[in-house]
C-alpha cells in the first residue's frame, strides 16, 4: 500500500529504456568511478538538507521524468539501479513522505537494475557475466540480506531523520572512497 502507482510508473517507465542505454555504454574505469562518485557524493549532500525547513514546491511533472530518464540512464551507466540518485530529490521537493520514496526507491533500483543488466548481456553478451556472477554471489546474497534487515530497521526501529542521515553518511562514505580510486587511476 506504500506505491501511488499513477505517480511511480511514469517514472519508472521512462527510466528503464535509458538504464538499458546506460548498460551498453562503454566507460573507462577511472571515469566510471569518478562519474559514480560525485552523483554519489551530491545524493549524500541532498539527504543531509532538512526538507522541513523548505518551502513545499511541486516540480512540474516533465521536470521529475526529465530528472528520473537522466538517473535511469546514470543507473544503466553505473550499474547500481538508481535510487540513491532519485530519491534525494524525491525528498528535496517533497514529492511524498520518507516511507513512500524509500518503497519507490527500492522498486526504481530493482526495475533499473534489471534493464541495466540487460543492456549487459546486449551489449557483452551474457557469457561475459559468468565470471562476475560466480566471484560475486556471496555479496548478492548479503545484499539481499541487508536490504531486508534495513527495511525492517527503517519501516520500524528509527525515526526517519536518523534514517536519512545513517544514509548519508555511508552513501558520502562511498563517494569519498570512489573519487580517491578515480582520481588515483587517472
Amino acid at each position: 500500500g506504500l506505491y501511488e502507482w499513477r505517480a511511480v510508473l511514469p517514472l519508472i517507465a521512462i527510466s528503464a529504456p535509458l538504464a538499458f542505454i546506460g548498460g551498453q555504454m562503454p566507460i573507462k574505469e577511472a571515469t566510471f568511478y569518478i562519474v559514480l562518485g560525485a552523483a554519489l557524493f551530491l545524493s549524500s549532500a541532498a539527504l543531509f538538507v532538512p526538507t522541513h525547513r523548505l518551502p513545499v514546491k511541486k516540480l512540474p511533472q516533465p521536470s521529475v521524468m526529465l530528472v528520473s530518464a537522466a538517473a535511469g540512464l546514470l543507473a544503466g551507466f553505473s550499474g547500481i539501479g538508481g535510487g540513491i540518485f532519485m530519491s534525494p530529490l524525491l525528498h528535496l521537493i517533497r514529492w511524498s513522505d520518507a516511507r513512500r520514496i524509500a518503497a519507490f526507491a527500492s522498486l526504481y533500483i530493482l526495475v533499473n537494475s534489471v534493464a541495466g543488466i540487460a543492456g549487459q548481456f546486449y551489449k557483452s553478451g551474457a557469457a561475459s557475466l559468468n565470471g562476475p556472477l560466480m566471484t560475486y554471489w556471496p555479496l548478492m546474497l548479503a545484499v539481499f540480506a541487508g536490504g531486508q534487515l534495513g527495511g525492517v530497521i527503517g519501516l520500524r526501529l528509527l525515526p526517519l531523520r536518523y534514517l536519512r542521515w545513517i544514509t548519508a553518511i555511508v552513501v558520502g562514505y562511498a563517494a569519498l572512497n570512489l573519487l580517491w580510486k578515480g582520481v588515483h587511476l587517472t
